[in-house]
């Protein structure tokens, strides 16, 4: 097995010198993020603004486990209109993680 890289975090950086925060959800099938402007009083991302930016990558017909991010979110296809639904559907499961 194994081990996931250890330092990719921000738990050790000044998270008040941040200016944008990206929020993720990941399904077995897809991996969407939301990048949110960040309030560096309250350390949070702003959630009563539109995203400045929005990813989406399919992980459905992967055959590596566990998943070779460099094969499948090389192309974001958030801007797919077949994608909605999902796109709906994961960005309401996001705001439920993340919105303070």
């Amino acid at each position: 097995m194994k081990i996931p890289y250890v330092h990719n975090g921000i738990d050790h950086k000044n998270r008040s010198k941040f200016k944008v925060m990206g929020y993720s959800v990941r399904t077995t099938d897809w991996r969407y993020t939301e990048w949110r402007l960040w309030n560096n009083k309250t350390l949070h991302g702003k959630w009563d603004v539109t995203p400045i930016g929005i990813e989406l990558y399919d992980h459905r017909n992967e055959i590596s486990f566990p998943t070779n991010f460099d094969v499948g979110e090389n192309g974001n296809i958030f801007s797919k209109y077949e994608n909605s639904k999902v796109i709906e559907e994961l960005a309401k499961l996001l705001k439920q993680m993340f919105d303070p």
